[in-house]
């Protein structure tokens, strides 16, 4: 068993690396549309985004009691499981390779700068990378012979799904894998016990969501209106070109080891291989990874390849073991355990320095900023417009969009500029009190005498546009506003508007 002062150490470790830089206010889009779900939940509202997420958005529904803000009870959900997933890193690291490598690769997961972030901010990532890792290790008992654990592995896979469905569909592989020598009986009854945990949280998701034609027509048009540009090697060359920055993100000094190691193995190969370790690694990797360098990945969403980063910690892990006892032996005077504690204390130093001063992407310096900005953004708003004459308009998609505008200024009417494609064609979404609507046009009630574009303006952002005003926001950002709506009419302006749209 591995050892309990290990395991509460690092979760503890874990939870104190996190605590200090929680970000203070919902982190982007999707953080939002999680806390709206979490009040009332609708994926055709996109409450949260399709596919739905639910029982992700339940646990932090039943953390709001004790909080009371949604942003803190979603981020202690991340903070507690990236906690679990290093602790489930060194599990597995530790029944593979050894207590050596489970430390290791433990530490690679604490540290790194990528994984570090998402524990620090209300997005379901880490909560995947735990569900993934968890996956992986009971998947390795039940290849070394347990076989009993046949019923968790199908439970826990399930739960996963409920959490991110994406990644039941992505660890699938590695689970069947696992069940190739427990019987055919086994086999069945973790398929069984897999189903109704699957129907347990797809059930009341789709009624909650209006049935299931409802829910259906949202995930389609969710999927129309995702960045998708099809399978090409163009596409492809720029999903490479973000995972790679992805994995020097998630991997950072770690890397070298991995990289010294990659060009020993090159240099001379080993004469045996283990095959069965390899193709665990394969399967619990290459799906996820395969699938965001071939279909889909975005620049601006890193935490999709958390699923696959835990197993690349633990393989790092080793990697750093190695290259660790490897110097030792250059060194007479240092046994293998000194270097490698002396390596992992420059991994740690290392990794934060990257994530303390690195002023972005995907640092504690990055939160802060996001935090200032968009108070800065909320008190302009609050403080030199009334809601009775003033409408919001959103237009940016991850920052300052037009769901933290209508979480956040619950009193104003505020619309989403970019129309989503649905059944019945391209509509906006709207919101005011909390509620979220859908309107084919953006119509302007006949009092309004201010239109604020929610955008981000300054030395960083685009230039204030043409026709409107702006007040300092703080922090060198700028608000934009108009005061004649009428200006916005007309082609070139802000799609959905038209004169005939007024109320």
């Amino acid at each position: 068993m591995p050892k309990l002062k290990t395991t509460f150490l690092l979760f503890t470790a874990t939870v104190l690396t996190r605590l200090p830089f929680t970000s203070r206010l919902l982190y982007n889009m999707d953080s939002v549309q999680f806390a709206l779900g979490a009040n009332s939940f609708d994926v055709s509202l996109h409450q949260p985004h399709p596919p739905g997420y639910f029982l992700y958005v339940m646990i932090g529904r039943l953390l709001m009691w004790f909080t009371h803000d949604a942003n803190t009870a979603f981020v202690a959900v991340s903070v507690l499981s990236s906690a679990c997933a290093v602790v489930m890193v060194y599990y597995t690291g530790r029944e593979i390779f050894g207590e050596s490598t489970g430390i290791a690769s433990a530490a690679v997961a604490l540290t790194s700068p990528l994984f570090w972030f998402h524990g620090e901010v209300a997005l379901s990532y880490a909560p995947e990378a735990f569900m993934s890792v968890l996956t992986a290790y009971l998947c390795i008992r039940i290849l070394k012979g347990e076989a009993r654990l046949f019923w968790l592995a199908a439970l826990v896979l399930g739960i996963a799904g409920g959490i991110r469905q994406n990644t039941m569909v992505f660890l699938m592989p590695l689970w069947l894998y696992s069940m190739k020598g427990v019987g055919m009986r086994k086999v069945l009854g973790g398929l069984a016990i897999f189903t109704a945990t699957v129907l347990l949280w797809f059930v009341p998701m789709v009624e909650l969501s209006g049935g299931y034609a409802r829910y259906t027509e949202a995930a389609e048009a969710h999927w129309q209106n995702a960045g998708w540009r099809g399978i090409s090697l163009r596409q492809t060359a720029y999903h490479a070109r973000d995972m790679l920055f992805f994995l020097l993100s998630g991997l950072c000094v770690a890397l070298v080891p991995v990289l010294s190691e990659t060009y020993a193995l090159i240099r001379k190969p080993k004469k045996t291989t283990d095959i069965a370790t390899a193709t665990f690694f394969s399967l619990w990797i290459l799906p996820a990874f395969l699938f965001h360098l071939v279909v889909l990945t975005h620049p601006a969403v890193p935490g999709h390849s958390l699923i696959y980063l835990v197993g690349l910690f633990v393989i790092a892990g080793k990697c750093v073991v190695t290259a660790c006892g490897r110097l030792a032996g250059m060194l007479p005077r240092l046994n293998a355990p000194r270097v490698l504690t002396a390596g992992l204390l420059v991994l740690f130093a290392l990794n934060a320095l990257y994530f303390f001063v690195k002023p972005y992407p995907f640092t504690c310096r990055e939160i802060r900023y996001h935090d200032n900005l968009l108070s800065a953004y909320i008190n302009a708003v609050r403080g030199n417009f009334s809601p009775a004459d003033t409408e919001v308009i959103g237009t940016e998609r991850f920052v300052m969009n037009f769901r933290h505008a209508m979480y956040y200024l619950p009193e104003f009417r505020v619309y989403d500029n970019a129309a989503t494609l649905t059944r019945q064609g391209r509509l906006h979404f709207w919101g005011e009190g909390g509620k979220t609507y859908l309107a084919e046009n953006i119509s302007f009630r006949p009092a309004t005498r201010h239109v604020v574009i929610f955008l981000k303006y300054g030395p960083d952002g685009d230039p204030v546009p043409e026709g409107a005003k702006y007040l300092d926001a703080g922090d060198g950002m700028l608000l934009a506003y108009y005061d004649d709506p009428a200006w916005l009419y007309g082609p070139g302006r802000i799609a959905g508007l038209t004169e005939g749209g007024r109320k």
